[in-house]
């Protein structure tokens, strides 16, 4: 006769494979979870990706909309008044001066801490003079070398002075509450 096997604690081993089984579906699913979220979040992204170029090329057609009905405009009114035009005003009027855009453009440049103190026209050259405060660099001449610089590029003042040039800078003391002043003098000839 055969001895007879009996296989015990049996139940310890099904459920340690159930265990095992359990283990294995929780990551199965919290990787299935954590897929499903990245998965989400790429498609939020994108769509807020979409959705912000999309703002982006309507406020692009926006300005390119303002841009083209500008040129319209301008044509428009090129049109209407062309080069021959203002040339014949400019002869009806005299070749007078508009002093309005010189002084305006005078006035926009300025340095800060600087005014004029005299403006003197012959009929073909202006004098200017003017005063400010020194600066802490004592750069006061690189600051009126960029003032004329500025007058010789704005077409208001351009149009009607073509040479711009610097007379002369100096100290002449300080001022009431202790700063150093400094003078300046520049002349514009008409072209």
């Amino acid at each position: 006769m055969k001895p007879l096997k009996y296989r015990v604690n049996m139940i310890r081993s099904v459920r340690e494979m159930e265990r095992r089984q359990e283990q294995r579906r929780v990551r199965a699913v919290t990787l299935s979870g954590v897929a499903i979220g990245l998965a989400a979040l790429a498609v939020f992204y994108a769509v807020l990706q979409c959705l912000s170029m999309s703002n982006i090329i309507d406020a692009r057609k926006q300005r390119l909309a303002d841009i083209q009905r500008r040129y319209r405009r301008y044509t428009e009114a090129e049109q209407i008044v062309g080069k021959e035009d203002i040339e014949l005003l400019d002869k009806l009027h005299g070749g007078k001066i508009f002093w309005t855009g010189v002084l305006a453009a005078l006035a926009r440049h300025l340095p800060e801490g600087y005014w004029t103190t005299q403006l003197r026209y012959d009929g073909k050259t202006l004098q200017v003079r003017g005063e400010g405060f020194a600066g802490a660099n004592q750069d006061q001449l690189l600051v009126i070398d960029e003032y004329l610089n500025k007058l010789r590029e704005d077409r208001r003042f351009g149009a009607v002075f073509s040479k711009v040039n610097l007379g002369a800078t100096g100290r002449t003391g300080k001022s009431s509450r202790g700063r150093d002043l400094v003078t300046f003098q520049f002349t514009a000839e008409r072209g």
